[in-house]
């Protein structure tokens, strides 16, 4: 039998998940850890996209970013003002608090004949269990407003925290403009909800027919870091 505050947190895990489905509050652009879906159905989405737009001879390149310890980042105030916006409040988000909150570890550290040493506990700021069967679900609700925050021109496919985004124009110049913007507007969102981007595991890339233009220019993210172009 599970211990008692894993059969606690399944129960809290099937109370937020009917509200979400009740109410639909998470982006149709989200894939990840949900009934239905699946990182095929994400793949055929971002594939269907690109074609698409190659069939109607349009211009289109996708930003893939990462995101570094998304899990550990989880500012545990942000989440829970978000929960109580899509509705989970009240006793149930006091029993959230409580869950997110006051949580303490310590470092455990074996020497060559196993015996331990232990470091200090300390308060944990920051995070979510990612072993824990809420820690999925409530990462998918501090992300959910992403494609909010990214413009018209660019389709996201999201599957958890990986982020895919597609944009689409038929002119070089506005095509150029779109990236930058939405990459801006994806890394200032991630910033107010305390997340970053893995830089080295964030990169641009152009999808071209053989009779395609290839273009080149500059991703930037600040006055000083240039997006990996893969073109």
């Amino acid at each position: 039998m599970l211990p008692f505050s894993k059969i606690l947190e399944m129960i809290i895990y099937n109370r937020i998940k009917t509200h979400i489905t009740l109410y639909k509050i998470l982006a149709d652009e989200q894939y990840g850890f949900r009934d239905y879906t699946s990182t095929d159905n994400a793949a055929y989405n971002l594939l269907l996209n690109i074609t698409t737009a190659l069939n109607n001879k349009q211009i289109v390149g996708g930003i893939f970013c990462d995101l570094s310890k998304a899990f550990d980042c989880i500012n545990s105030e942000i989440l829970l003002s978000k929960l109580e916006l899509y509705g989970i409040k009240g006793i149930f988000g006091t029993l959230l608090k409580s869950y997110l909150n006051e949580r303490y570890q310590r470092v455990v550290i074996k020497d060559t004949t196993n015996n331990p040493t232990y470091s200090d506990w300390k308060l944990v700021k920051h995070g979510v269990p990612q072993d824990a069967i809420l820690s999925a679900l409530l990462l998918l609700l501090y992300i959910n407003d992403l494609p909010l925050a990214i413009g018209k021109n660019a389709r996201p496919i999201l599957y958890a925290d990986d982020t895919s985004i597609i944009i689409v124009n038929p002119n070089p110049s506005p095509f150029a403009n779109n990236i930058n913007e939405t990459l801006t507007a994806v890394n200032t969102l991630f910033k107010t909800n305390q997340l970053s981007l893995n830089l080295d595991k964030t990169t641009f890339l152009q999808f071209r027919t053989k009779n395609s233009q290839k273009l080149d220019f500059n991703i930037l993210l600040s006055k000083d870091q240039i997006l990996k172009n893969l073109i």
